[in-house]
């Protein structure tokens, strides 16, 4: 009996044997597991319309905030809330009342956490429009409140394409029957593999020795677009397989198609892809999908299995031919009859409308951009991730719709402008999170964004920085109440001599530090940049964005003869809400990973480029004079200006080739450029487009807002001065203004009363003097005059 015994223990072999089938069949339930949670966490909640989410951030409604000048309930109903007349009940309800809108927030996913925030009841109480007061669920107080993060609608591949919402509902049977007889006529009816299909696939790839035919059902077509890559080989086939069974066991079929018509691929059109059957029906035939005939719905489908060299666009007799074959299917499937494929054969094929590229393409290849700087590019990413980004859609279809209708006027007023470009950044100084971005004005016309990637001169943009230099050394004796001469500067640089002055102004004569930065002059500033030392300047700038590239020597540097994006003058800007600091400007916010793991957080990163005090100085001269412009508008509805506490400056380069415009607040810095790619000047009347582009963008983006105010630093004094002297205000002594100083360098003189002051008597020929037009060479100096003889 033990003899027997001991032979039935299992030999080594044996062992080993059980133990390689427990390991295989342990991995093959693992892999079944974790394809199972693959499938189920990317193709629930609707995540099957993208393999990779980005959402805006939320809409933020402060305390102060006007709810119907900033559309809160326009928002509520774009995220899907309902309107209620009783107390909401459930998420995503909402009740409007005289005093107060109550909102039930639905549980919404947020950077940098791993749950979700929850859903809760929270309360505005207005008085008019104007919120007074936001109450919690919790019976806290709140300064704010924030909706959930939309969505934005789009497919990222090569770039950034738009996307028609489509909804099975909405295709005409016919529409679909064609998809199905093209690509998967037995759909309905296999569980996610067709057996024939794929062993006739497999006898010509093992005959081809690769890859040639596909065989895949339109769920593994689902499969292989949302959870895969596009790479043709065995492995890849492989993996769809299980996972198409797996999406089949979990989801009906309905779903499965309405995924597969929302995103199949249909090639591009002007560098921009076109994805779904909504969106071709748009850019094909300038129809809502619903309108299709039976020959525009085989057309869309033929086109499906070679997108690019069957596209009516470019290749009309092949695509012609695709269509006819697959109308020729319908009729043996039995769902048309042969008198509807003879008209359907007879339709001409299309003359499509002329399509734009969805204006964000701008900003999702910002975002692609700062994903990649970090070692995170999308095409990496999981099925099911999301991406948020800083991105304000309020703002950014502002600007988008600004500059499209701004460029639109100005074009027809001014023929000469037909071609003009322009480009739009806003950053919060805060973090410096992307708040905004267009970077022209179609993408299929030109793919350069000119708010990033094009470098321009700056001109007197840099004007500012330049009395900023100035300011905070105390060497240069320079403050808002320095008197300066504001005649033509001659300076001489090395072999070259030259002269620097107001083009198209009159000289001023002696004028105020104080008048010359507000009225942006030219001469005076390159005087004091002159008596601080151009090198001196230029250290100065080199702490900026600005200075990416090499500074030029001399006087050039003062006058903005060097080249910088608008991104980087946004930064720059950003200096002055900041006091002092500037951020890394970022278009992410962070990315979760489809279980809520972390897989980016941004951090706000932070540089000190100059003091408070003299960063304030400079603020305040122009915020000062920002509020004496408001006042004067007032008086005057049809001068709109900028929002309520916004500052702003504006500047141009040599000969109006390039405009600047940036305005600024303790939350926003926006900027905005205009010019043309071959850099040619735009007409004289032009002047100032810029600066109504960047206006009204402020205008609507902000509407709502309370109105925000730099706050002033410790170090700082505010003395009213007579003007006219440079010396502190007295009794009788005439413009008292009020101006700021960096502490310890506001005048100690007071002034003279007027009636013992002495007249001075006018400069020989002062009256007949005419503004002189500044003579300039294509360097980029916007106020330079060529070298004259010595």
């Amino acid at each position: 009996m033990r003899e027997v015994e001991e032979d039935a223990r299992p030999t080594p072999r044996r062992r080993r044997g059980r133990l390689l089938a427990f390991v295989a069949v342990t991995l093959l339930c693992a892999a079944a597991v974790r394809i199972d949670r693959q499938v189920v966490a990317g193709f629930r909640d609707g995540r099957c319309r993208d393999r990779v989410r980005f959402l805006a951030a939320p809409l933020r409604i402060p305390a102060g905030a006007d709810v119907d000048a900033m559309g809160v309930e326009r928002e509520l109903a774009d995220l899907g809330y309902r309107r209620v007349g009783g107390a909401p009940a459930e998420p995503g309800s909402f009740r409007r009342e005289a005093d107060r809108i109550e909102i039930f927030l639905r549980a919404a996913p947020r950077p940098g956490a791993w749950s979700d925030r929850p859903a809760t009841r929270t309360a505005l109480r207005l008085e008019g429009s104007r919120v007074v007061a936001i109450d919690r669920d919790d019976g806290g107080p709140a300064d704010a409140l924030e909706l959930e993060p939309r969505p934005l609608d789009g497919v990222l591949d090569e770039t950034w394409s738009p996307r028609e919402p489509f909804r099975l509902q909405d295709a005409p049977t016919h529409a679909v029957d064609a998809v199905l007889a093209a690509e998967d006529a037995r759909f309905l009816g296999h569980p996610g593999l067709d057996v024939g299909s794929l062993l006739r696939a497999l006898k010509v790839n093992w005959a081809a020795g690769g890859v040639r035919q596909g065989g895949s059902t339109i769920t593994q077509q689902v499969v292989k677009n949302h959870f895969l890559s596009q790479e043709r080989s065995f492995l890849r086939k492989l993996r769809e397989i299980p996972m198409a069974l797996a999406l089949e066991a979990r989801f009906g079929k309905r779903e499965i198609l309405e995924c597969y018509l929302s995103n199949v691929y249909l090639g591009h059109d002007g560098g921009v892809g076109i994805h779904g059957l909504a969106e071709g029906a748009r850019v094909f035939f300038g129809k809502p999908v619903g309108s299709l005939t039976v020959g525009e719905s085989a057309t869309l489908a033929g086109i499906i299995r070679s997108p690019n060299a069957l596209s009516p666009l470019r290749h009309p007799a092949q695509a012609r031919a695709r269509r006819d074959q697959v109308i020729a299917q319908m009729v043996d499937n039995g769902w048309i009859g042969p008198a509807q494929a003879d008209a359907a054969r007879a339709e001409p094929l299309p003359k499509p409308p002329r399509r734009a590229a969805p204006a964000d393409v701008f900003f999702v290849q910002q975002v692609r951009r700062d994903l990649a700087v970090r070692g995170l590019p999308p095409e990496t990413m999981e099925t099911g991730t999301a991406v948020f980004t800083t991105l304000d859609l309020r703002l950014q279809r502002a600007a988008e719709r600004e500059v499209a209708a701004v460029l639109r006027r100005a074009e027809g007023r001014l023929p000469a402008l037909r071609g003009v470009q322009a480009g739009i950044v806003a950053i919060d100084p805060r973090d410096g999170g992307v708040r905004a971005l267009v970077g022209g004005r179609d993408f299929r016309a030109s793919e350069l964004d000119h708010a990033v990637q094009a470098r321009r001169p700056v001109g007197s943009l840099v004007l500012p920085f330049a009395w900023l230099a100035a300011i905070a050394d105390p060497s240069s004796g320079v403050t808002p109440a320095t008197r300066l001469d504001g005649e033509p500067l001659v300076v001489r640089d090395g072999d070259e001599t030259w002269t620097i002055e107001d083009p198209g102004r009159a000289p001023r004569g002696s004028v105020s530090a104080r008048e010359a930065m507000v009225d942006g002059l030219v001469a005076p500033a390159a005087r004091v940049a002159a008596r601080l030392g151009f090198a001196r300047v230029a250290a100065a700038l080199r702490s900026l964005p600005f200075a990416r590239e090499p500074l030029p020597p001399g006087p050039a540097v003062a006058t903005g003869s060097f080249e910088a994006s608008l991104l980087d003058s946004v930064v720059s800007f950003a200096a002055f809400p900041g006091l002092g600091r500037i951020p890394s400007p970022t278009a992410v916010a962070g990315a979760k990973a489809p279980a809520g793991a972390n897989r980016l957080r941004s951090q706000p990163v932070l540089a000190r480029i100059a003091d408070p005090a003299p960063i304030w100085v400079v603020h305040s001269t122009f915020a000062r004079a920002e509020r004496e412009r408001a006042a004067s508008r007032a008086a005057d509805p049809a001068r709109a200006g900028s929002p309520p506490g916004f500052v702003t400056r504006s500047g141009s380069s040599e000969g109006l080739r390039d405009q600047w415009w940036v305005g600024w607040s303790p939350s926003l810095v926006l900027g905005a450029w205009i010019g043309f790619d071959d850099d040619r000047p735009m007409p004289p009347p032009s002047a100032g487009l810029a600066t109504t582009l960047g206006e009204a963008i402020a205008r609507l983006g902000l509407a709502g807002l309370p109105a925000e105010q730099v706050l002033a630093p410790e170090g700082v004094t505010t003395v009213e001065i007579d003007e006219a002297s440079g010396l502190r205000a007295a009794p009788g002594c005439p413009g008292h203004v009020a101006m700021d100083f960096v502490s310890g360098t506001a005048p100690a003189t007071t002034c003279r009363p007027v009636a013992s002051r002495p007249q001075a008597a006018p400069r020989e020929g002062e009256a007949a003097r005419r503004p002189r037009r500044a003579l300039t060479r294509r360097t980029g100096r916007p106020t330079v005059r060529p070298p004259e003889p010595l």
